[in-house]
């Protein structure tokens, strides 16, 4: 796993926590969180992997 799929795994159980019991988070919420005031498109891709390998 990337240094990038790592940060989106983690970012995933951060906001699913924050969430709480039974909800569900979409994964442009965990790019949009990982690029800050940046573009997030690009944290697409490793929010993707991090989802299919978790």
């Amino acid at each position: 796993m990337s240094d990038a799929e790592s940060d989106a795994e983690a970012a995933i159980l951060e906001l699913l926590a924050a969430r709480g019991h039974g909800k569900t988070i979409c994964p442009s919420e965990v790019a949009r969180a990982l690029a800050a005031d940046e573009d997030f498109r690009p944290q697409m891709e490793p929010v993707r992997q991090a989802y299919a390998s978790g």
